[in-house]
């Protein structure tokens, strides 16, 4: 039998940030102070269809959700990696050990990867990003998951430290155990050139 890396199809999306305001032909993307579930459609704008029957099950903005994982492996709930763009194409990806990264001549080179001393991650060109994987308690489709798409690094990083807390929690099990998926407000304070 052959061994493939299990990959579900994605039915829907949990979103915390949308396209906004059009400025030229370009619209200005928008944080949202709540979850929004959608299917993969979109309307006339081009703005992700909200999934009615799921978003029914909460109040009008949601900030939890209820959620639920279908592997004990954090690295299938929730894989991450950093990775360097350059238009759509991922030209250099690694897990902070080290990377895969695309030569001009379309060969591939094994690098380390660091982003304490990586200079594409200290410019802001390599982000970190994670893609969380789950299914709603509310939910009675099977056979694909839900995702929620971060780049932040706050997120990341909160998601798996709870995670792997949890796990330690219950003996290494995360499958079938219902979660509240909360969305948080951060506020960052921003120091000024001299120092304050």
């Amino acid at each position: 039998m052959i061994e493939l890396k299990l990959q579900l199809p994605e039915i829907g999306k949990i979103k915390i940030g949308k396209k906004g305001k059009r400025v030229r032909d370009f619209r200005i993307p928008m944080k949202l102070d709540h979850f929004e579930i959608t299917t993969l459609n979109r309307d006339a704008n081009g703005d992700f269809v909200i999934d009615e029957s799921l978003m029914k099950n909460y109040p009008e903005k949601p900030t939890t959700l209820n959620i639920f994982f279908l592997f004990d492996s954090i690295d299938a709930n929730f894989p991450t990696q950093f990775a360097l763009y350059s238009g759509s194409e991922c030209r250099c990806s690694g897990d902070g050990k080290t990377a895969q990264r695309k030569l001009k001549s379309g060969e591939m080179e094994i690098v380390v990867c660091d982003p304490e001393t990586c200079s594409y991650y200290q410019n802001k060109k390599c982000k970190i990003g994670g893609v969380l994987n789950c299914l709603f308690v509310e939910s009675k489709t099977v056979g694909g998951v839900y995702k929620l798409r971060t780049h932040s690094f706050h997120s990341v990083r909160n998601i798996l430290s709870s995670l792997k807390f949890i796990k330690a929690m219950t003996n290494g099990i995360l499958a079938g155990i219902e979660f509240q998926l909360t969305l948080n407000p951060k506020s960052v304070s921003v120091a000024k050139k001299d120092g304050t």
